[in-house]
């Protein structure tokens, strides 16, 4: 949420990723987001929209950004809040079961909705920026008609990003970033990441 705002423009950006293409069920993912700064207040806006499909559940959230950023001499410091709404609908009919009556098999949709809260900070100046984050705060349980021993629910995920940039010359760039998340019950995971621009 931290970084709506931080390009000094009007930015939107819209995602699809495929994974396990081939495979039944396998993860599909659409997102769209915009943000903008308002100068004169030193605050900034942004929309995130995100659609993602895997096996039987489907979820979509819709959120809304607020962030404010202190300025400094050469660098600036900014914290963002995200609040929305996460939806997510379980098609019983695409379960297998290994026994015929079995009492969860009926079939149907069901969903739920719940409240999402994000909170970021990010720090950064023209050849370095460094980024903290937490999504879904409250861990919302979700409640799906038919299944009260229901433990489903929005687990929060911590992620902290840096990056660095290069100039190697004035017309080649290098920037090497980190991306390390956390949640519980799944191993940290680390993203190290090298682009590079040419020409600027």
């Amino acid at each position: 949420p931290a970084y709506a705002g931080t390009r000094n423009s009007m930015s939107a950006v819209i995602l699809h990723r495929s994974q396990w293409v081939g495979i039944e069920g396998a993860p599909v993912t659409q997102t769209a987001t915009i943000h903008a700064p308002v100068n004169k207040y030193n605050i900034a806006w942004g929309v995130n929209l995100a659609h993602d499909k895997i096996g039987p559940m489907r979820n979509v959230l819709a959120g809304v950004t607020g962030a404010y950023h202190l300025k400094f001499r050469d660098s600036k410091l900014s914290f963002g809040l995200r609040v929305g709404i996460y939806n997510s609908t379980f098609n019983r009919g695409l379960l297998n079961f290994k026994e015929d009556g079995d009492a969860f098999d009926v079939g149907g949709t069901v969903s739920s909705m719940v409240p999402s809260f994000d909170f970021g900070a990010y720090y950064y100046k023209t050849k370095f920026f460094a980024g903290i984050s937490a999504t879904h705060l409250y861990n919302a349980p979700f409640k799906y008609e038919g299944f009260p021993q229901n433990n489903t629910y929005l687990r929060t995920h911590i992620m902290f990003n840096t990056g660095y940039v290069f100039e190697i010359t004035p017309k080649f760039v290098l920037k090497p970033s980190l991306l390390v998340k956390s949640t519980s019950e799944a191993p940290v995971n680390v993203d190290l990441n090298v682009s590079a621009l040419f020409y600027k």
